[in-house]
């Protein structure tokens, strides 16, 4: 089952966790590079946490939650909101447009808020570009949202130790 509820075409796209599974989200770490960090979904009745621990060691370093490969035009959106609360360090909310890990993907970086909830609400034009971990300087254009592939969370900021998100839901306006 996807997590992707939309009403109609026109309306908001949202990734509402309260409200459908996201079962058909996976986690991915650097486990596939030989790092050692880990990485848990969980899921409950209003939310999905996503939780583990980053590691460097064996070149490690990441650890992601990401929604299944497809297609997420979101060109017709001009503002991205989610709704979280994080703890262990800042994560980024992505945005793939291609396969390739060393491909630049578009970003928005999360801070820790600790047990409070935070409602961040953007311009898409604000989300940045990055690649390989760095901020390119540019920032995502309506040509790169129509060819979003997959959108995600990662945990990739080199801070060793457990980390923890929650999000009720990202949605796209």
């Amino acid at each position: 089952m996807m997590s992707l509820f939309m009403s109609s075409p026109g309306e908001d796209l949202t990734f509402d966790f309260g409200k459908k599974s996201g079962d058909d989200w996976r986690v991915i770490v650097d486990g596939v590079m030989g790092g050692l960090s880990t990485g848990e979904k969980t899921l409950n009745k209003n939310s999905m946490i996503f939780s583990g621990s980053i590691s460097l060691e064996n070149n490690g370093g990441f650890s992601s939650l990401r929604a299944p490969m497809g297609t997420y035009d979101l060109s017709p959106y001009k503002t991205l909101e989610v709704r979280y609360r994080a703890t262990g360090g800042v994560f980024t909310l992505m945005m793939e447009t291609n396969r390739q890990f060393y491909f630049p993907y578009y970003a928005l970086m999360l801070e820790s808020t600790g047990e409070e909830w935070k409602t961040v609400k953007v311009n898409m034009s604000e989300v940045i570009e990055v690649k390989m971990g760095k901020p390119t300087g540019d920032n995502m254009t309506q040509k790169e949202m129509a060819e979003v592939i997959r959108i995600g969370f990662m945990k990739l900021d080199k801070k060793v130790g457990p980390f923890e998100i929650e999000v009720d839901y990202i949605k796209f306006q």
